[in-house]
C-alpha cells in the first residue's frame, strides 16, 4: 500500500520541469504577470489561505516600492509543459508589516503559494531553491550576508521551513499567530553549507 502511494508521486516536480520568471524582469505589464494576475486574484481565503485581490495588490505594491533594490522580487514558476503559471513566492522589505511591528531586521520571503492542483509535487520546494538562489547571489555579489525572515504556520514551520530556517519567534498576523524563522546568507557560501544561525 504505501508502495503504490509513492509510485503515484512520479510526478512530482524537479527544477528542470519549470521556467523561472522574475516579475522585477518581466514587468507588471507582460504576458506572464497577467496570467499570474488571473490566478492570484482566484484565490480563496479558506481554500488557499489568501485572500486573492489582496494578495494581488501586496504583490503589485511590494514590486513598485522595492524597486531600488535588486534583492527585492517576485518570481513565478510556469511548468514546461504547459506554460502555465503553478506557483510564486517573494523577496520583499517588510511582510504585511511584520518587521517594522516586531522591530525585526532583514528581508522577507512572503507570497509563497502553488496553485492548488499542482500542491503536493514539490513545487513548494522548487520555489524556494529559486528564492534561495536568489538571495545567495544578492549576498555573493555584495559581498555582505544577507539576513532573511518568514512567518508561517507552526505546523508548515516545522515540516517546511526546518531546519534550514531558524526559528525564533511568535508573532500574530492578519493569518492568526505566526511563527517567525530566519536564515543568513553569507557571501561564497552555497545550499546545504549551513546558512542559519543558532
Amino acid at each position: 500500500m504505501i508502495r503504490g502511494c509513492f509510485e503515484n508521486r512520479r510526478d512530482r516536480f524537479r527544477a528542470e520541469d519549470v521556467d523561472v520568471v522574475s516579475l522585477r524582469e518581466a514587468g507588471l505589464s507582460s504576458g506572464v504577470a497577467a496570467e499570474a494576475k488571473v490566478w492570484v486574484q482566484s484565490m480563496d481565503r479558506l481554500k488557499d489561505r489568501e485572500d486573492g485581490p489582496d494578495f494581488w495588490r501586496w504583490i503589485e505594491e511590494h514590486q513598485r516600492s522595492d524597486e531600488g533594490n535588486p534583492l527585492f522580487d517576485t518570481f513565478f514558476l510556469l511548468e514546461k509543459a504547459t506554460g502555465r503559471v503553478v506557483a510564486t513566492g517573494s523577496i520583499v522589505a517588510d511582510d504585511r508589516g511584520v518587521g517594522k511591528t516586531y522591530r525585526i531586521e532583514g528581508a522577507w520571503i512572503g507570497g509563497i503559494n502553488v496553485r492548488g492542483e499542482y500542491r503536493g509535487r514539490n513545487l513548494g520546494r522548487v520555489l524556494l531553491s529559486v528564492l534561495h538562489r536568489h538571495v545567495q547571489e544578492i549576498a555573493d555579489r555584495s559581498g555582505a550576508e544577507v539576513i532573511v525572515n518568514l512567518f508561517t504556520s507552526p505546523d508548515l514551520g516545522r515540516s517546511f521551513y526546518e531546519p534550514e530556517y531558524q526559528r525564533f519567534r511568535t508573532v500574530v498576523t492578519s493569518f492568526g499567530e505566526s511563527v517567525c524563522y530566519r536564515r543568513v546568507f553569507r557571501p561564497g557560501r552555497r545550499e546545504g553549507a549551513g546558512h542559519h544561525d543558532g
